[in-house]
């Protein structure tokens, strides 16, 4: 009788380790993606005799890489940034602020900005004070990286599109430069 049992026993644990095993469950159990994609950039210069400025995002196969072109005529050092998140509904409907947040000392918090993203290439070294030009290509960054920055954990971020706007000033408070995003987060799963 418990040699029966022992075996059945075997022939169930069998059963679960060939379907482990499978194709099929496998398939079910790859982790989840997520990765963003822009639907709209767009960099306003305010101050024209400053500078000006040109944003836009390009795809490649899979993946979107946004590109940069900064020139500036004079020196800028950016001393405040404010940073808006606006959540939204499917399709941008329905919006709220989400978060507001605002960085004082920007020339001091460069570079760990800078660890928030991959540069694909760059013309020159990106640090403050700015002049001349700035030529940024195939900047990249892993939406799990620089969402926690707004969401909690347990928040499901993946299920709403965003709106976010960024303006810098300088000290004096002259609006320098203006970025909106659009962007909603496509989830899957990979297939092999």
């Amino acid at each position: 009788m418990v040699t029966m049992i022992f075996i059945k026993l075997l022939n169930v644990l069998n059963f679960f380790f060939a379907l482990a095993f499978s194709a099929g469950l496998f398939s079910v159990l790859r982790p989840i993606q997520h990765s963003y994609r822009l639907t709209k950039l767009q960099s306003v210069t305010s101050n024209k005799s400053i500078g000006n400025s040109y944003a836009e995002y390009v795809q490649y196969y899979d993946k979107q890489f946004i590109n940069l072109n900064c020139t500036t005529y004079l020196k800028v050092i950016p001393y405040r940034g404010y940073i808006e998140l606006i959540k939204c509904k499917e399709y941008y409907m329905d919006c709220k602020i989400h978060k507001v947040m605002e960085i004082t000392n920007i020339c001091d918090k460069v570079e760990y900005g800078l660890s928030l993203i991959q540069i694909g290439y760059r013309n020159r070294e990106i640090k403050c004070p700015f002049q001349g030009d700035y030529i940024i290509r195939n900047i990249t960054y892993d939406p799990t990286t620089a969402l926690p920055l707004f969401f909690g954990p347990t928040e499901k971020w993946w299920e709403y599109t965003f709106k976010l706007n960024v303006t810098f000033f300088d000290f004096n408070e002259i609006e320098l430069l203006k970025y909106h995003i659009q962007a909603y987060i496509l989830t899957y799963r990979l297939k092999h």
